[in-house]
């Protein structure tokens, strides 16, 4: 006779694969969500977030206005902003559980979040949250360099990720190991800025946790997509559905299509 909890546990796993393809974030089996993290808490929490990444922003155009023209390089302002983000998000998870008294770290954040977005209301707020953050960051980057628009995209939005060329191959395979789809975008680096910020804008109509790699076209040879790429064609996208197969070559458009399928 089957155990009812083990057909339970195999239920579970079968919805997290489900809600994978489907571009939610999966519920982890059997947790439960504390009943301090309610839905207005964790909307007060990601406010409090992009506060933190507002200010820092804030902070990094003017020390980078202030360089001397010779060392306003993008890579730089690329690393100010990544540490920036990723210490906001850390904080934001910690803060988010200790104040809560409540323990589990990232994983439970995670959940709590996967649990909310689940909720109709919770989206639409989530979604009006993120609209403003976007327009506030965009007020202080009014006047940025044409250079720091693709780093712009990358604090706008931490599943746009630009990735060295040895590193594609691995962050495919991690998104594999998530069940996360994948658009990876060639690009023209006098062009790249334009294009990520005008794909940021659209991230809302592809699945909610696939991630975006781009590179450069001069970095595509030798990688795992360079027999996808005519130079002549740039930009290109490619996109990788939830279990790593490569489902569309070409622009934007068709991708989205593919992966929304």
């Amino acid at each position: 006779e089957k155990d009812p909890d083990v057909a339970q546990l195999i239920s579970q796993i079968n919805d997290m694969e489900t809600d994978a393809k489907q571009g939610m974030f999966p519920l982890v089996p059997n947790l439960a969500v504390p009943p301090a993290l309610t839905k207005e808490k964790m909307l007060a929490n990601i406010r409090q977030k992009h506060e933190k990444q507002l200010e820092s922003l804030r902070k990094i155009t003017k020390t980078f206005k202030e360089l001397p023209p010779a060392k306003k390089r993008a890579d730089q302002w690329r690393v100010m902003v990544s540490n920036a983000n990723m210490q906001a998000q850390i904080d934001s998870v910690n803060d988010f559980l200790k104040d809560n008294g409540v323990e589990g770290g990232t994983k439970m954040w995670l959940h709590v979040y996967a649990t909310f977005q689940r909720d109709p209301e919770f989206v639409a707020e989530l979604g009006a949250i993120e609209k403003q953050f976007s327009e506030d960051s965009k007020k202080i980057l009014a006047d940025r360099p044409s250079a720091m628009d693709d780093s712009l995209v990358g604090f706008l939005n931490d599943r746009i990720k630009r990735v060295a060329p040895a590193e594609l191959s691995m962050s495919l395979d991690e998104a594999k190991e998530k069940g996360a789809p994948v658009l990876t975008l060639v690009l023209n680096e006098q062009t790249d800025g334009a294009v990520l910020l005008g794909l940021n804008e659209q991230m809302k109509d592809f699945p909610e946790n696939m991630l975006v790699y781009y590179l450069s076209h001069t970095q595509v040879e030798n990688t795992v997509i360079s027999v996808d790429v005519d130079p002549a064609d740039v930009p290109v996208a490619i996109a990788f559905d939830a279990a790593g197969s490569k489902v569309a070559v070409g622009d934007v458009a068709k991708c989205k299509l593919a992966l929304r399928s």
